[in-house]
């Protein structure tokens, strides 16, 4: 039973020190921002291409995290996640 806690507690470890990278959206953000916290994106798409290049660039351990902070997004167009856009490599 200690050997099972033990495996757990360092499988748990392991995961929590795969930090994801964060990217925020809100809406009095501007899409020239960097998309942190302090300075998010206005919209989805500039957050998907962040990402993209996130994942081109070498993805981070623990993946990336998109915040979307509170408010109404009027979109012009449908937002569409493609291939590109999976971890798994298929449509979503």
């Amino acid at each position: 039973m200690r050997l099972v806690v033990l495996a757990v507690g360092l499988a748990l470890c392991a995961a929590v020190g795969a930090r994801a990278a964060e990217v925020y959206v809100a809406r009095g953000g501007s899409d020239r921002n960097p998309g942190t916290l302090a300075k998010p994106f206005a919209t989805l798409e500039r957050a998907r291409d962040a990402v993209r290049a996130l994942k081109a660039s070498g993805m981070p351990a623990g993946g990336a995290t998109v915040w979307i902070r509170g408010g109404e997004y009027r979109l012009t167009d449908t937002f569409q996640l493609g291939r590109d856009d999976s971890i798994f490599g298929t449509t979503l």
